[in-house]
């Protein structure tokens, strides 16, 4: 299967998932309404210990190419925007097909859609919830029944994952920043989930995103 049959594939196993999951009551949204642009967030420290304006959050955690060695931003002819900053939970919402009220009470977050080797991609949505605890409340509401795949190197206190059906979505948490990747193709040679080089990816990731936020 190529990455466009992978991303229709997964996408309604990821939406499923996270309703099934974010039961938490969540605290208003901090932050202004609509795509990011160039104007200051209200609060938050974008885990870096100084208030980022939307942009400049998103630009923080920007993914470059072969930051992880063969993976890029996808290209405009494969998802127009593959890259974007967002501050209101339904723009997030809409573009990441996730449930209504699952997202509510980040002050930005940012969106990536990146391809590795063929076929493997992965969303990563990264969130600022401008406190440690809020960031935690949403972690630990993502844990269920079906997140019990661990992430080497990472206590299960810090980042847990379900399987999908070519791949897993990690949730994570790191100071008052929260993250979900979406990974995708790999399948391994008997078209069976190879969970080892899943979670190995994962933690290479993980790895670069906890970097960011120091």
């Amino acid at each position: 299967m190529n990455r466009t049959t992978f991303r229709t594939l997964i996408v309604a196993t990821f939406a499923l998932a996270v309703a099934s999951c974010s039961g938490s009551t969540s605290s208003p949204d901090p932050g202004a309404g609509g795509h990011a642009g160039g104007a200051g967030g209200a609060g938050g420290a974008g885990g870096a210990g100084a208030v980022l304006t939307p942009t400049a959050f998103g630009q923080k955690f920007k993914f470059a190419d072969n930051e992880l060695s063969g993976w890029t931003q996808a290209s405009a002819d494969v998802d127009p925007a593959a890259f974007d900053v967002y501050t209101s939970t339904d723009d997030l919402v809409g573009r990441i097909d996730g449930a209504a009220d699952a997202y509510d009470g980040f002050r930005v977050a940012v969106f990536q859609d990146l391809m590795g080797p063929d076929p493997q991609t992965c969303n990563v949505v990264t969130m600022d919830f401008v406190t440690d605890s809020r960031a935690a409340d949403k972690f630990t509401s993502q844990k269920g029944p079906t997140t019990t795949t661990t992430i080497p190197g990472y206590d299960e206190s810090v980042a847990i994952a379900s399987t999908n059906l070519t791949g897993i979505n990690v949730y994570a948490n790191f100071k008052a920043l929260y993250f979900e990747l979406q990974m995708s193709g790999y399948l391994g040679s008997d078209d069976n989930l190879d969970l080892n080089k899943a979670t190995s990816a994962a933690a290479q990731f993980l790895g670069v995103l906890k970097t960011k936020s120091n």
